[in-house]
């Protein structure tokens, strides 16, 4: 049987059928056609080549079971061989909308007297723009669509601000009212009240969309709150909400203002004006005016959304310009994204799953309480939304990702809020969802966000990110719960670059989350931003977190340096969890097991525990039932610690530490940390103890050292023309 092709070309004429000599002009005319076909064409090959070009998207394009391929005949869509297919999610333009700025009371309200000779204005009016504030967003604050933002040849500008970013914020020594505090259950929205003793803040009045950004009450909570008043005279700024924890004076408070035109002084800053429809932007240096290509985002939902869709596969496409995501993937299996960047996005790149809705006026909920009359969130698609509060909350909740789905050998850079949802299975049945984040590259997603933000964030059951790269990144790599997640062979490198508190991979809050796989990851140069608050690690299982593996890793310079020094492996309530055969070199502190607490008493006696291991109802949400068959065969170790107070003792064995000896590697200047043939390592006798490891299934024995750890195989692979199988 003959395949069947298509081909789209955005600069076609209308009325084309879809062939080689006369393509649609339309995605969506491509998509209706293939579902048009007869169920016998559909027993082969189907490919839709996607002509190079600007494919403009002011709506979601969306897939469903209507354009489902099979497991042995997916449904391609593929760029042209050689060509460059840009789905874009706003508007673009040349240098034919740059005048230089010549309104003078523009040229009054800039702090920076010399600022106004090198601001120039880009004229948006009657350009298809939807416009968005830059609102309130950060730590525990539902996802929220970016602003619109400004893109110069590619690279994302700046959103003036004070201090500039590279020179750090501004210390909070001065706090008026602390606000109310969410954390401890006050939820009347009393807003935060700072004093700044500077004439700089009378400059400030009439910045109306400007906003306070900064770390007010946590080391490890990033907050963005807009400015409901400035009293020059009382030197204040008032918020307009709260923040979780309350502002406070503690050595690592710090804070700047945001997204005001006042400040901007700075090539490659800018400031968007939504009422009167101009950017105001200073050239970014080595700026060719005549040959720049301008963007502003606009689009504020997904712009490719696969729901119920099954073996349709994705390939060589850009997605930027959106202030919103570029992929939604819900329910259906082996839809595969390959080979595709994903960059300039205003929240992730792509999301599995369900998220749920937000909080009305930019509220909190802690540990699922609520103000009096304000409803729980609820499961929404297309969307994130309040995703972290939902999942506290109802912590076995299966967000309906579907099975199998993978993305691979993609670029995902310059996101704001994270890089990967990664998400699917069933908690409560210990199903597998089998989707994959595999051999991608991950660097700077955290344009607008950082804590709990990650390149991946991850959920549900049995899903694998491997062969990845992640780096210059202000929060976390990944950041994960659930069971049966698999985290292999991935290089971690210059992350947390502005939390503290915080480990480049983290999860904690359930002592459910058993079976987790951390192996063979190569982690390196991270440095711990602010030396007055709490340290950084390298994997962090926080509080309740027990019954994990961490195996095979190499840590490499990572200096915690705070006022609690944090192990490099650091975890709390008791350890239970495998933590066999890694290699630290040159890390502050190395290993400090943490044997502290007990696991018993907290599965039974601490109220955020209790419902997340206990709750038996298969309909209810917020836990799962660690005593269940299921459960009890896949962890028993977890059933006699719930049942009858187990503890096998400390599961830390054959790890090795170095510190500034590299005898026994082949090369450590340029980081090839492979041991050398006949280096010590391989000689060394068994350690003189019995080890009791029931991740591992071993109880009261002597283990030999693992000699051959892999290095050489961590990090990404060659990319591939089509997606490999898992």
């Amino acid at each position: 049987m003959s395949n069947t092709y298509f081909y789209v070309d955005p600069a076609a004429g209308v009325g084309g059928n879809g062939t080689e000599e006369h393509p649609f002009s339309t995605v969506e005319q491509a998509r209706d056609a293939v579902r048009a076909l007869p169920d016998a064409l559909r027993q082969s090959d189907i490919c839709i080549y996607l002509r190079g070009g600007r494919y403009v998207l002011s709506q979601t394009i969306a897939f469903d079971n209507r354009d489902s391929g099979s497991e042995s005949h997916p449904v391609v869509w593929r760029a042209y061989p050689g060509e460059k297919v840009i789905f874009d999610g706003g508007v673009c333009f040349g240098a034919e909308r740059m005048t230089k700025l010549s309104d003078p009371d523009i040229a009054k309200r800039l702090v920076d007297p010399d600022a106004a000779n090198h601001v120039y204005v880009l004229d948006l009016s009657g350009l298809p723009i939807s416009y968005g504030t830059y609102g309130n967003r950060g730590f525990r604050r539902p996802y929220v669509p970016a602003p619109n933002e400004l893109f110069i040849n590619g690279m994302p500008q700046t959103i003036a601000r004070y201090p500039k970013k590279e020179d750090g914020m501004l210390a909070l020594t001065d706090v008026v009212d602390k606000g109310s505090v969410p954390r401890t259950g006050d939820f009347s929205l009393r807003p935060m009240v700072i004093r700044y003793n500077d004439p700089r803040l009378e400059r400030w009045v009439g910045a109306e969309q400007a906003c306070l950004s900064g770390f007010f009450g946590s080391s490890y909570a990033d907050d963005n709150i807009e400015i409901a008043h400035i009293d020059p005279k009382e030197h204040t700024i008032t918020t307009t909400l709260p923040h979780l924890y309350g502002a406070c004076t503690e050595p690592f408070a710090c804070w700047c203002i945001v997204n005001l035109l006042e400040e901007l002084n700075a090539p490659g800053e800018y400031f968007i004006d939504c009422k009167a429809q101009k950017v105001y932007f200073i050239p970014p240096k080595s700026f060719d005016m005549q040959h720049a290509t301008f963007q502003v985002s606009s689009l504020s939902e997904v712009m490719f959304a696969f729901e119920n869709c099954s073996y349709l596969h994705l390939i060589g496409c850009t997605f930027e310009n959106s202030r919103s995501s570029a992929i939604y993937i819900e329910n259906g299996r082996g839809v595969k994204i390959h080979g595709c960047t994903m960059h300039n996005l205003g929240t992730l790149a792509v999301q599995f799953g369900k998220g749920a809705s937000a909080m009305p006026e930019g509220r909190h909920t802690y540990h699922g309480q609520r103000d009096k009359g304000i409803p729980a969130p609820h499961p929404i698609s297309r969307e994130m939304g309040a995703w972290h509060e939902y999942l506290y909350e109802f912590a076995a909740w299966d967000n309906e990702a579907g099975f199998d789905h993978m993305i691979s050998d993609c670029d995902i850079y310059d996101t704001a809020t994270g890089g990967v949802l990664l998400s699917g299975g069933n908690r409560k049945r210990l199903i597998p969802g089998n989707n994959t984040v595999h051999n991608c590259h991950f660097t700077r997603t955290n344009r607008l966000e950082y804590s709990c933000k990650g390149a991946v964030n991850m959920m549900g059951c049995g899903n694998r990110i491997t062969h990845c790269e992640m780096h210059d990144l202000e929060g976390y790599a990944i950041y994960f719960y659930g069971n049966d997640h698999y985290i292999a062979y991935n290089r971690i490198h210059h992350v947390l670059k502005e939390l503290s508190d915080a480990g480049a991979i983290y999860s904690g809050r359930d002592m459910s989350q058993c079976g987790n796989v951390i192996e063979k990851n190569f982690i390196y140069h991270i440095r711990n931003p602010k030396k007055d608050a709490l340290g950084v690690c390298g994997v962090y299982l926080d509080d309740y977190m027990i019954y994990n593996r961490i195996y095979g890793n190499y840590f490499y310079d990572i200096v915690s340096d705070g006022s609690f020094f944090f192990s490099t492996i650091y975890y709390t309530c008791g350890g239970l969890s495998s933590i066999a055969n890694n290699i630290l070199i040159d890390c502050i502190p190395g290993l400090d097991p943490n044997v502290h607490g007990n696991a018993y008493y907290c599965m039974h006696s601490d109220k955020d525990v209790v419902p997340r291991v206990s709750t038996k109802d298969e309909n209810d949400m917020r836990g799962v039932d660690v005593t269940s068959p299921i459960y009890r065969k896949r962890y028993p170790y977890l059933y006699e610690t719930y049942v009858h107070n187990y503890h096998p003792g400390n599961c830390y064995y054959n790890n090795q530490v170095y510190y500034h000896n590299y005898s026994f590697f082949r090369d450590a200047e340029h980081m090839d940390f492979r041991f050398k043939p006949g280096a010590f390592m391989y000689n060394m006798p068994h350690e003189d103890f019995l080890v009791n490891d029931p991740v591992m299934g071993i109880h009261g024995r002597m283990v030999d050292m693992v000699s051959d750890l892999e290095f050489e195989k961590i990090g990404m692979l060659p990319h591939t023309e089509d997606p490999v199988t898992m």
